[in-house]
């Protein structure tokens, strides 16, 4: 499973620099919202699997214990040259706020990025 290292959290946007288990390093960017399953448990029917179904879907345990879940919004992987992903248009779904924060995150996670590993330059 990967580390989470560091992170900073502006609304309901968060950077968070990973390292995956084979200790490739990367940020992301993500964005926390509401769980529509949370504390909705006994709507769903018990797997054999240690998980809950609903509709022909598998749901694990976990996904009724936090009121909020997270996705990714873009990822900054680092080799030679700092690399900015937008994960599909994500990014240009947020609302007003959010995207103010994402903006304000990207940059800061940018300058982390060059600073931190002496790459790439800031624009």
């Amino acid at each position: 499973m990967a580390q989470v290292k560091s992170q900073k959290h502006i609304g309901n946007v968060e950077y968070r620099t990973v390292v995956s288990i084979n200790g490739h390093k990367y940020v992301e960017i993500v964005r926390w919202v509401p769980n529509s399953l949370y504390g909705k448990e006994d709507e769903f029917e018990k797997s054999p699997f240690d998980s809950k179904t609903k509709n022909g879907a598998v749901y694990d345990n976990s996904c009724f214990k936090n009121p909020e879940v997270c996705y990714t919004i873009a990822t900054i992987d680092y080799a030679d040259e700092p690399d900015i992903k937008s994960v599909g248009m994500r990014a240009f779904d947020l609302d007003e706020q959010d995207e103010k924060d994402f903006k304000k995150l990207i940059r800061y996670a940018y300058q982390y990025v060059v600073k931190e590993f002496n790459i790439g330059n800031y624009r």
